[in-house]
């Protein structure tokens, strides 16, 4: 948001895009700033692209951090962690195609049902961006992947995954790590 080169505001859109014109590349975020959305508007906009593509769709998810972009929608930067966490819970309640409710701090909903329900069940995979022990500790606790960054060494990077893979284990969930490197052809 904001960018001056107008770089990508709408993820959704650009990969629904995409989508309709391939049939075999796995599509996603990298990284999308979710606390700057609503998680049931993030919940609906994923079921679609999910069905267009046939399954492949990736919700890539982190923090963002960009001060001037938390003004934009009225957030306050110092709530993005728990306000993330919260978002995620309600993204997977979204995708279980049942009606819910949830009383949380950030987002009070009441007999929800999203539509429509994704491809693959139970739900596309979360991939979750991180770049500090907290986060990665974070990512393996509420994600199925996490999203390294292009700009650190690979030794970083390894120590890094080891963390990030021994929360994922400790929260009995899957750790997918997902090695960004730039490459030029």
């Amino acid at each position: 948001h904001m960018m001056p080169d107008g770089y990508l505001p709408a993820p959704p859109v650009l990969l629904a895009a995409i989508a309709a014109r391939t049939k075999r590349i796995r599509l996603g975020t990298s990284i999308l700033q979710l606390p700057e959305w609503h998680p049931i508007q993030i919940a609906e906009a994923w079921n679609v692209l999910d069905n267009i593509s046939q399954g492949r769709a990736i919700l890539g998810v982190g923090l963002g951090l960009v001060d001037a972009e938390f003004t934009l929608f009225g957030l306050n930067i110092k709530d993005a962690v728990p306000r993330f966490a919260e978002q995620i819970e309600i993204i997977r309640q979204a995708w279980s195609g049942k009606p819910f409710s949830h009383d949380g701090r950030f987002f009070q909903l009441e007999n929800v049902q999203v539509t429509p329900r994704p491809v693959p069940q139970p739900q596309p995979p979360i991939w979750i961006g991180a770049m500090s022990e907290g986060a990665l500790k974070r990512a393996g606790r509420l994600g199925e992947g996490w999203i390294s960054d292009p700009l650190h060494h690979i030794n970083v990077m390894k120590a890094w995954a080891d963390i990030y893979r021994a929360s994922a284990k400790e929260h009995g969930n899957p750790a997918e790590v997902i090695l960004l490197r730039d490459a030029w052809v």
